[in-house]
């Protein structure tokens, strides 16, 4: 986050099965500036962990 922005978003580790596709979602989170992006289809498991990952890092302030 910067100056109430969405700049970034670093996938320390995700431990996937078929859910790496999901892993694009971060770049529409900085696009749309939100996290309730679409999900991917075929991946809907890891993009719903993705989303719930981000939205807590951001309730808990992390840079």
């Amino acid at each position: 986050m910067q100056n109430h922005q969405l700049i970034r978003v670093d996938l320390i580790k995700h431990v996937n099965e078929r859910g790496e596709p999901a892993e694009v979602i971060v770049d529409d989170m900085v696009a749309d500036q939100r996290v309730d992006v679409d999900g991917v289809s075929g991946a809907t498991n890891s993009s719903k962990v993705i989303k719930t990952a981000v939205k807590n890092a951001l309730l808990q302030g992390v840079q």
